[in-house]
């Protein structure tokens, strides 16, 4: 029923015949404030009643066990709120109305401000001494403020139960799909473990010490171990990452140029030594590889393979096709540029010049001698004569005397290439650059030769017969 104010002028309580239960009566001299009890007699609200109830179904306060019951007339808690989805509402008067619930249902909180009536400015703030720590803001964007240096903890999730692979996880999903999610825990072995659309096998670990892995559980003693079963056929000309590749590193800037790199670095003595690998962006699409090393702390390029895939050892300079491997020293003695070498007792090292899975020429290394062999197998060979004579050729070689302009040194015989190659054009390295420097090989001159040698022996032969 509806509750009435009885309103009484003047002091004193007003007679349990004024009240019916349920109903308040105001003494509006003294301020006081009456109602009837259970038992049909008048108390005074403020007097420390054993129990005080206004319409005992909706309100209960129980001043002996400083209690307020709502909705229930056994409060258990200083404020016990019984419904089927119990709320309450904070209302802010003081300019344009603002509000906020605290409602619980299906077993869980919802705190909402404005009531579905948000303000863009709306946030749900805790502070703590005075001091704002966390924030929601309207965008459900989360903030936790912190003042805390060093390796103070500004958030902690900690799981309690002891049983082996148990983790604390922080858990990540998207529009509510159970397909795309991830996580990032933490198990009682010490170790960090992310893990991306609820595979059962983290997609990487940081371990106790530091070691990152990558697609396995072990880190194998690296520092970052990479593992994959990508099952496809490695394709050297595709320009994508799905070809077996593990490692990518990335850089934007399209300046000509610009690298993405990397830095191996080793500590010896207290001071570094690094070594680099880049990748350069010469100019659209197209790329160069440099190899850097340290010697007494400066960084310098020691070795590039060029877009056009020549290999160039000491110089940035490529030949773009007159050379694939060019290596230039450029100060200080040395004792050769290029060194193959093998430890068996007897064996040989060598290096070959293939064409077409030919072989055309090497130099071939012994534990006594070094030879120089060019291709000449009968199966590669046809219209096979005998040679002409070599007398007219022999004559009109050039054998000259000259001195060289690099140090002044004097050369009784040798040819000038530009001569020779009118007679011996196979004896002559001619490049495709007009510019660059002429070589003789004076080894093709010796079949020539041979075969002169060969003319005067006959003639030789047939003069002493005669006699």
């Amino acid at each position: 029923m509806a509750s009435t104010i009885i309103t009484k002028y003047g002091s004193g309580a007003p007679l349990a015949s004024d009240l019916v239960r349920g109903e308040l009566a105001v003494d509006t001299e003294n301020g006081r404030l009456y109602t009837e009890d259970s038992l049909g007699a008048v108390v005074e609200i403020g007097t420390n009643p054993t129990t005080l109830a206004v319409d005992t179904d909706t309100l209960v306060v129980d001043a002996a066990n400083n209690r307020v019951g709502i909705g229930t007339t056994n409060p258990l808690k200083e404020l016990h709120i019984a419904s089927s989805q119990p709320e309450i509402r904070f209302e802010d008067t003081s300019g344009t109305v603002n509000y906020g619930d605290i409602v619980y249902t299906d077993g869980r909180f919802i705190i909402a401000t404005d009531g579905g009536n948000a303000q863009a400015s709306s946030t749900i703030e805790f502070q703590v001494d005075g001091t704002e720590r966390m924030r929601i803001d309207s965008s459900g964007n989360v903030l936790v403020k912190t003042a805390n240096s060093g390796a103070d903890v500004e958030m902690r999730i900690q799981n309690t139960a002891t049983t082996a692979g148990d983790t604390a996880t922080l858990y990540f999903n998207v529009s509510g799909s159970t397909f795309n999610s991830a996580f990032i825990g933490s198990n009682r072995d010490n170790q960090l473990l992310l893990t991306a659309n609820n595979r059962s096998q983290p997609d990487m670990i940081i371990n106790e010490v530091g070691n990152i892995s990558i697609g396995d559980y072990s880190t194998e003693g690296a520092k970052v171990h990479i593992r994959t079963g990508n099952a496809t056929t490695y394709n050297a000309a595709s320009a994508s990452g799905a070809d077996g590749v593990n490692l990518i590193v990335h850089n934007d800037d399209s300046t000509a140029n610009t690298t993405a790199g990397l830095i191996l670095r080793t500590q010896v003595a207290g001071s570094f030594g690094d070594a680099r690998i880049n990748c350069i962006g010469v100019s659209q699409n197209n790329s160069a590889m440099t190899f850097h090393t340290e010697n007494a702390g400066t960084i310098a390029e020691a070795m590039r393979i060029a877009n056009s895939g020549n290999l160039l050892v000491g110089t940035t300079s490529d030949p773009n096709g007159s050379e694939r491997i060019r290596v230039s020293v450029t100060s200080g003695t040395i004792n050769g540029m290029c060194a193959v070498a093998t430890t068996t007792a007897g064996g040989s090292a060598l290096v070959n010049r293939n064409s077409s899975n030919t072989y055309v020429g090497g130099v071939t290394f012994t534990d006594t001698a070094t030879s120089f062999p060019t291709s000449s197998d009968q199966r590669l060979k046809e219209n096979i004569l005998d040679a002409p004579s070599a007398s007219d050729d022999i004559d009109a070689i050039q054998v000259r005397s000259f001195d060289w302009k690099a140090n002044g040194s004097h050369q009784k015989y040798g040819m000038i290439a530009q001569e020779l190659i009118t007679v011996a054009p196979e004896a002559v390295y001619q490049p495709e650059d007009p510019e660059e420097i002429m070589g003789v090989d004076y080894s093709k001159l010796v079949p020539m030769m041979l075969k002169e040698i060969q003319s005067l022996r006959a003639r030789v032969a047939q003069l002493e017969g005669a006699n």
